[in-house]
């Protein structure tokens, strides 16, 4: 295996894991529950369900579905949660 230390700078090689890395290493271990953020119970996941609406906007909108878009949002989003919440 190629020793590629020499070429780091000081900076990265005195760079240690971050407290969230930590936590996030154990919150992943097998029968862990963990109520951090950003790391619901991947069991709840409607997989079958989210493949079927990727699958449908993917068709419908294609290419332009994995184009980055204004930072406002998707226009018809917007419109969606705006007649949802006024009803």
């Amino acid at each position: 295996m190629v020793n590629l230390k020499p070429l780091f700078s000081g900076d990265a090689l005195a760079m240690q894991p971050s407290a969230i890395r930590k936590m996030a290493k154990l919150a992943f271990q097998p029968g862990m529950i963990s109520f951090a953020a950003g790391a619901p119970n991947a069991d709840t996941f409607p997989v079958t369900e989210i493949g079927e609406i990727a699958s449908f906007v993917l068709a419908r909108e294609g290419k332009a579905t994995l184009q980055y878009g204004l930072t406002l949002g998707f226009s018809g989003l917007i419109d969606a949660v705006i007649e949802f919440c006024s009803a």
